[in-house]
């Protein structure tokens, strides 16, 4: 997204051709994938995410501080608040793989100066996890508080994504975890 490309770094969006949009896990999930080429896409992701991560509690948005965005759209209903996916938070993975993607910059840099202007934000991330979703069982677990948010915040996050072994929905809040069988 050209409006969001600084300093060199580049911000990869989502959603072509039905919409332009940020989404947080996408963007670090492509700037991860880029890094054998080029460190750009992570710094541009880093930079970015930065910038919106959540810094107080925010029912409508799914925020809480040290959230990482899910989703950022420029849709007149998104600007005018009608739906919060404006800026939405409802992801547990964003926030995940914040820390990761600083990680990645590190190994491909060998630089602390590098990841030293997203190393707070890495930090608020991972205590964003145990404060907020971090539950006695030691799953991280989810749960919108949106009216209209997202009922599934993992990668699979359509509605009808996190199913039991008969079919019938997993109810809230929600801990996934994915294994093969």
């Amino acid at each position: 997204m050209y409006d969001l490309d600084s300093d060199g770094a580049i911000a990869i969006a989502a959603g072509i051709p039905t919409y332009l949009a940020i989404f947080g896990r996408d963007m670090q999930a492509a700037s991860r994938q880029a890094s054998l080429l080029s460190m750009d896409p992570v710094r541009g992701c880093l930079n970015v995410l930065t910038k919106l991560a959540a810094v107080e509690r925010n029912d409508w948005r799914d925020a809480q501080p040290g959230r990482i965005p899910h989703e950022i759209h420029t849709d007149p209903v998104s600007i005018l608040n009608y739906r919060p996916k404006g800026l939405y938070y409802g992801s547990v993975s964003s926030s995940f793989l914040f820390p990761l993607l600083v990680y990645e910059l590190w190994l491909w840099t060998g630089s602390l100066e590098s990841i030293g202007p997203y190393v707070d934000t890495a930090i608020r991330a991972l205590k964003w996890a145990d404060t907020y979703s971090l539950d006695s069982t030691g799953f991280y677990r989810y749960q919108t508080r949106s009216e209209q948010g997202e009922e599934n915040q993992a990668w699979k996050d359509s509605g009808d994504a996190i199913v039991y072994p008969d079919g019938t929905q997993v109810s809230t809040p929600i801990g996934t975890c994915e294994c093969r069988r």
